[in-house]
């Protein structure tokens, strides 16, 4: 094949996948949540949205083994339509971006949870996460402070500092 002609098979699939997926935005993201459909199946099945997503896409990677296991390119018998490859060939490629949108979406949610500890003098200061504060408290730490400045961060976040009682708003 060409080059050309292969650059044509790019671009098509490019904007197949557009289409499809925003045709299937419209039917499966319930709230505005791209992920809905798979974060419920998880829910339902105790995992996560990951591997509820990957339980659905071995179907069609099932599907893509199949033809490539009866695939002669000698007997004509043994090739796919090209209806069909283009189902599977998409539906695979389409759930492996969904796939990619809901790790870099736990990515980015692990990543706002974060909190940066610094260690000045005879203070320990931490901010970061989603309110950018630890806790607007002092907590003696083998003779260091922690101290922060938002009142309202002291719901502990995964990553966060132990939590000491004297909140003010506890």
């Amino acid at each position: 094949m060409k080059p050309q002609e292969f650059d044509v098979i790019v671009e098509a699939r490019i904007e197949k996948i557009r289409n499809v997926l925003k045709k299937k935005a419209a039917e499966y993201a319930t709230g505005g949540d791209r992920f809905h459909n798979f974060k419920v199946a998880a829910g339902a099945d105790t995992t996560t949205a990951a591997r509820a997503l990957w339980g659905m896409f071995l179907k069609h990677y099932v599907s893509v083994k199949d033809i490539v296991d009866r695939f002669d390119p000698n007997n004509p018998d043994k090739l796919p339509s090209r209806e069909l490859l283009d189902e599977k060939i998409g539906d695979s490629i389409n759930y492996l971006i969904l796939l990619e949108g809901i790790v870099i979406e736990a990515i980015e949610q692990i990543e706002g949870n974060r909190t940066q500890i610094t260690i000045s003098g005879d203070s320990i200061t931490g901010h970061g996460g989603t309110s950018n504060a630890v806790c607007n408290t002092k907590v003696s730490v083998v003779g260091l402070s922690v101290s922060a400045a938002n009142k309202d961060a002291c719901t502990p976040k995964p990553g966060w500092l132990p939590r000491k009682s004297g909140c003010d708003n506890e």
